[in-house]
């Protein structure tokens, strides 16, 4: 890799650019422009975390002739030096029979083929533990077709068991942030602030805009507990579920691509509980007398609406000022 140095005034510039601080739209130029721009966001805020997505369609565990995520983890480690946690989903497309060293072909789900899988999965943990990095590794959601579900469940089981023996390693299970009461698939559903969205695409595989960012409120939990709060670089593994790959076939298909933002700022280390959730709901607990935290998560977790604000469309009070009874 090509290593540049720049100065310190060009790293400044680049920094501004990369914010767009150096346009005047839409806050203008000048002292009152950078007035303007904070009043606007009602804050000043300096990212320090910088995320390195690495993602291929219809890849997974066992395809590596298709893609390699072995290979490709040892390249980001050797490219991304900063690196401190990577965060991993995938699994979808792995219901498919194993070549093993150019041997014939392990049958899905056999003994031998269950061995094989856990072993690449164990591999590919430990290739960022023995680096020093941790891993925050993410279930696939249940998918609208029965069959694949069950495939999908089974393949999240293989790799939690991986996961548990290895102590850098935070299992997060999602399956019920995108089921119904019976563990089943579903469209729609509370999203990270209990507001009721379109969870998937039409196509009862995929993630809308609300499921990606569900998926990362799951994350960033883990991520938080892990790190204790703030990180240089994380790397985001991701792959995207394909239909075709739960048969025999072998044509990988590329629907579109999952995207995963992961967004939190750390300035310490903290104690590390990497207990994986046994009971496939993840573990999410509000700080001690934080009521913001209580609220969203009784959203999220049983549907509690939040409290109504004075003036919006769920305020069902009147003006105290107005002689008229409240309903």
């Amino acid at each position: 890799m090509k290593t540049t140095t720049i100065t310190s005034r060009q790293a400044r510039r680049l920094w501004i650019a990369a914010q767009r601080l150096d346009q005047e739209t839409p806050f203008g130029s000048g002292p009152n422009a950078v007035g303007a721009a904070v009043a606007h966001l009602g804050y000043v805020q300096i990212d320090t975390i910088n995320v390195v997505e690495r993602t291929m369609a219809s890849s997974g565990i066992v395809r590596d002739d298709h893609f390699d995520w072995m290979a490709e983890g040892k390249k980001a480690l050797e490219e991304e030096q900063n690196i401190v946690l990577v965060a991993v989903v995938m699994g979808a497309n792995d219901s498919q029979p194993f070549r093993v060293n150019g041997s014939p072909s392990l049958t899905s789900r056999s003994d031998e083929w269950v061995a094989e899988y856990k072993k690449r999965a164990t591999a590919l943990m430990k290739l960022f533990n023995d680096a020093g990095k941790r891993v925050v590794w993410l279930s696939v959601p249940p998918m609208e077709r029965s069959s694949l579900s069950a495939n999908i469940a089974f393949m999240n089981d293989l790799q939690e068991q991986a996961a548990a023996d290895l102590p850098g390693v935070a299992f997060v299970d999602v399956w019920n942030g995108f089921a119904d009461e019976n563990g089943r698939y579903i469209s729609t559903g509370p999203d990270e602030n209990g507001q009721v969205r379109r969870l998937r695409s039409s196509d009862g595989i995929n993630l809308a805009t609300a499921g990606r960012s569900k998926i990362a409120f799951y994350a960033r939990q883990e991520i938080d507990k892990v790190l204790g709060g703030t990180v240089s670089a994380i790397a985001a593994l991701q792959v995207t579920p394909d239909v075709a790959a739960t048969s025999t076939e072998e044509k990988p298909v590329r629907p579109d691509v999952w995207e995963m933002v992961l967004t939190g700022e750390t300035t310490q280390s903290a104690p590390v509980d990497l207990a994986g959730a046994s009971n496939k709901v993840p573990t999410l607990k509000p700080r001690k007398g934080d009521r913001d935290a209580e609220v969203v998560l009784k959203r999220l977790r049983d549907g509690t609406p939040p409290p109504a604000r004075a003036g919006r469309v769920d305020d069902f009070q009147t003006d105290p000022a107005i002689n008229v009874p409240r309903i």
